[in-house]
């Protein structure tokens, strides 16, 4: 997809806004949304691996099913 972007100049031609077509910016946005949930989801993924970790080193104490969802 090409995105047609128009640019608005000021007195000295120097670059100052850019418009973008609604359509292009609505899929851009999702597509940015659905970056945002993939880096949150890949952060407690390796939260989650590093505290297994230390609870099988003894670092850290292992939690029930029940006491991790009331924590929810």
């Amino acid at each position: 997809m090409e995105i047609q972007l128009q640019y608005i100049h000021d007195s000295q031609g120097k670059q100052e806004a850019v418009i973008v077509p609604i359509e292009q910016w609505q899929a851009f946005w999702q597509d940015y949304q659905r970056l945002l949930q993939y880096e949150r989801l890949k952060k407690g993924l390796k939260e989650a691996f590093r505290e297994v970790k230390a609870i099988r080193s003894g670092k850290q104490k292992s939690v029930s099913l029940k006491e991790f969802l009331d924590e929810c």
